[in-house]
């Protein structure tokens, strides 16, 4: 059987570079999930690749994911795609990572923010995201 540049990596102990390139380091914000960020201070940047993202899929009311005119019900919101519009995106971000950009990504990646600023927002690693997106005329 022949081997693969994967498998040659693997027997030097080097199974996290592909090509000979070691994916970037995310910051794991995962044990900040729930918590509240102060509301007496304004976010004016974010650090390496975290984007700041406002949801723009809700129904801007009861802030409901929405697809195609359908509210999505609360027991499936976990599998679903959401987009949104980078609004801050940190030092370590792609060029392609600009604000104004709207991204897709699953609905379980990221750390919520509710209602900061009277919006919803997401942090997410730019690793987590899986496209860029626009809508469609």
């Amino acid at each position: 059987m022949r081997k693969t540049t994967g498998d040659h990596l693997k027997d030097k102990g080097l199974e996290d570079q592909i090509h000979g390139v070691a994916p970037q380091k995310s910051i794991d914000m995962t044990s900040y999930a729930g918590t509240d960020i102060p509301a007496e201070w304004d976010i004016v940047g974010v650090t390496g690749d975290i984007l700041m993202v406002e949801y723009v899929d809700t129904d801007g009311e009861h802030e409901e994911i929405v697809r195609n005119g359908i509210i999505i019900p609360k027991a499936m919101q976990h599998k679903v795609w959401r987009v949104g519009q980078i609004m801050k995106a940190g030092p370590g971000a792609s060029e392609q990572a600009v604000e104004g950009s709207f991204i897709m990504f699953p609905n379980d990646k990221g750390i919520p923010l509710s209602k900061f600023g009277g919006k919803n927002y997401i942090f997410i690693n730019e690793e987590r995201i899986f496209a860029f997106v626009e809508p469609k005329k």
